[in-house]
């Protein structure tokens, strides 16, 4: 595949063409989230046509292959947030598939600890009352130090109070993109192209009524030297670290939705050695202020092996994204020199573990659509711009991204049934009485993404 260059030098090299397909529904990434869009989409229009592109020669090859493959709760986001209401409802969605189609998980619940330290006292206290919230109502305890010891003995004396989430667990998150996968590849409507990326997007405006226009999206196979046109009556930009630079250059310029990504690599360590038998909860950390994610945490794969991560290393250089959208890739390594310093953050509630049992995993690197140690802002999907009719963007859809997924595709789903092809509430099913939307949709939120917490 040729190299990744900036869209200017790429619309240089790619001159205008005409199209050679015609599609309703064209989905850009084949990460989780757009193969769980891609999914409703071919399930609730069986007579309109949905196609995924995805650049790598299989699905979910970046985000959504290197984390820690939990399936979170739901108990840290605003209740007005796009964050909680996709992930408590992608939470049951998600337990629900892996129990209907075998996809391997367990639930193990998890411990979020608190030190001595005052901060992390009154942040548990926060957090427990936040999940009883009636747009959270995520089920959870609050601990003394004792009692979650009694959970988990290997837990520091030093650990003064927790929260327990009976509801959070891990997944094979590679098993559950193989079974949307294929329900995409084996119905009429649906079609995935692997090894195929994205190197122009052109809009195609409406002529008359009976042409309303789309976009002229180019797409370069692997290994072709020429590429191919496609006229998308609607437009899903779900690429993960490349939807800011395939969406900013479509957007006029000063246009306040031009996102302006960071990039934070997040190492994994496996760990083997002492301090850690028999324990079969996920330990958080507090986190801590101005923290990007939760903090050095201990998951487990489905098969027990131990794993700490993600720590948080910021990359990039002034301008290197946009000369190169794809620069990150050369950060895929795990970074061995953060070994000691993780093993010291791990030991403040694991004490008895050694930095001696740690060994480099694998590393991810995050969508993210703020400034470096800011706090984390909600999910933002752009919809409805007036620049960009029949086009959905997905950005910084980090974690709960994961969780999520299924709970997006939905919602995309109900979106295009009802805004983008107006058929109203027509074949779609109703929200369950605990699924947080009260009463509005996700595109009726007004609440901004940059609001953080």
């Amino acid at each position: 595949m040729a190299a990744p260059f900036s869209s200017s030098v790429l619309r240089a090299r790619f001159p205008l063409l005409p199209p050679t397909l015609e599609v309703d529904h064209l989905v850009v990434g084949g990460g989780v989230i757009g193969l769980a869009i891609a999914e409703r989409l071919v399930k609730r229009f069986p007579n309109r046509s949905t196609y995924l592109v995805e650049k790598h020669d299989a699905v979910g090859q970046e985000t959504s292959s290197r984390n820690s493959e939990v399936i979170h709760a739901g108990l840290y986001y605003p209740p007005d947030s796009l964050k909680t209401r996709f992930c408590i409802r992608g939470r049951k969605l998600l337990y629900e598939r892996c129990e209907r189609m075998s996809i391997p998980f367990r639930k193990t619940g998890k411990l979020i600890l608190a030190t001595q330290s005052k901060q992390q006292i009154l942040y548990v206290g926060r957090l427990f009352m936040h999940t009883q919230h009636h747009l959270v109502n995520v089920p959870s305890w609050l601990l003394t130090g004792p009692e979650a010891r009694e959970m988990e003995p290997k837990i520091s004396e030093d650990i003064s109070t927790a929260v327990y989430s009976p509801e959070t667990g891990i997944v094979d998150s590679h098993a559950l993109m193989r079974s949307l996968e294929k329900e995409i590849g084996e119905s009429e409507a649906g079609e995935i192209v692997l090894g195929t990326r994205v190197v122009r997007i052109d809009q195609q405006p409406s002529s008359s009524p009976t042409n309303p226009g789309g976009w002229l999206v180019q797409t370069l196979t692997s290994g072709e030297e020429k590429p191919d046109c496609i006229l998308a009556k609607s437009l899903i930009l779900t690429a993960g670290l490349t939807s800011a630079p395939l969406l900013n250059p479509l957007l006029p310029p000063l246009d306040p939705e031009i996102i302006s990504p960071t990039y934070a690599k997040g190492t994994y360590f496996s760990y083997k050695g002492p301090g850690v038998a028999g324990i079969q909860k996920l330990l958080y950390p507090c986190p801590e202020e101005g923290m990007v994610g939760l903090g050095t945490h201990m998951t487990m794969d489905l098969e027990g092996k131990v794993k700490f991560g993600p720590d948080v290393e910021w990359i990039g250089e002034a301008g290197e994204a946009e000369r190169d959208p794809e620069f990150w890739t050369k950060h895929l390594g795990p970074s061995e020199g953060r070994l000691e310093e993780m093993a010291e953050a791990v030991r403040e509630y694991l004490p008895d573990v050694r930095a001696s049992g740690f060994a480099p995993d694998y590393a991810g690197i995050r969508p993210n659509i703020s400034p470096p140690n800011a706090p984390n802002p909600d999910f933002k999907i752009i919809h409805s711009h007036p620049s960009l009719p029949n086009l959905v963007a997905l950005v910084g859809m980090g974690s709960p991204g994961l969780t999520s997924a299924l709970a997006i595709g939905e919602g995309m789903e109900r979106f295009f049934s009802k805004v983008i092809w107006k058929e109203g509430e027509d074949g779609l099913e109703a929200p369950e009485e605990d699924d947080p939307r009260d009463g509005r949709e996700w595109w009726e939120i007004k609440r901004p993404w940059w609001r953080v917490w």
